[in-house]
């Protein structure tokens, strides 16, 4: 792993919502072509990530690589991207932005895992949620698709 940069963490809290073909975070930003030509590459049309959680806790992701003619198929590509190492050194966090070379299909949910932390984090808190983060290599566009679970209730006061 090589240091990219090391500056604090990015802080998501001053980004413009408005950005949406944009993305705020280094991480996201960097990734996604990254991510989009590793598809490409093993001549993919594109990938899922379906996540979802509750009761604080999140399962694990699935994740489908589609071929030309939508069928999915198991991918053995490895791919580097960029990633935000945290070490407790003398007393104090220090983070850093490393390269890791990873399995494509760990990058995939990685990316996905990122994306779900930045625009819902917590989701799988109380009722929890669940959805898909899609890539298009064709228009390459990635998409997070977000539920959140609730419960509701509707109150009346009757005097007796």
């Amino acid at each position: 792993m090589s240091d990219l940069l090391n500056q604090p963490r990015h802080n998501e809290s001053d980004c413009l919502p408005a950005a949406a073909e944009k993305t705020p975070d280094l991480i996201l930003s960097r990734n996604k072509p990254v991510l989009i030509d590793a598809l490409r590459n093993v001549d993919a049309s594109g990938a899922t990530v379906c996540y979802s959680g509750s009761g604080d806790s999140g399962n694990d992701n699935e994740v489908s690589i589609l071929i030309a003619d939508g069928q999915a198929f198991e991918s053995n590509t490895t791919v580097t991207v960029t990633t935000l190492r945290s070490q407790y050194v003398d007393g104090q966090w220090q983070t850093a932005y490393v390269e890791e070379t990873v399995s494509l299909t760990q990058a995939l949910s990685d990316y996905a895992d990122r994306a779900i932390e930045v625009f819902h984090s917590g989701f799988e808190d109380g009722e929890g949620g669940s959805g898909e983060v899609d890539f298009v290599c064709e228009t390459g566009t990635v998409t997070l698709d977000h539920r959140d679970y609730y419960v509701e209730s509707a109150q009346t006061v009757t005097r007796l």
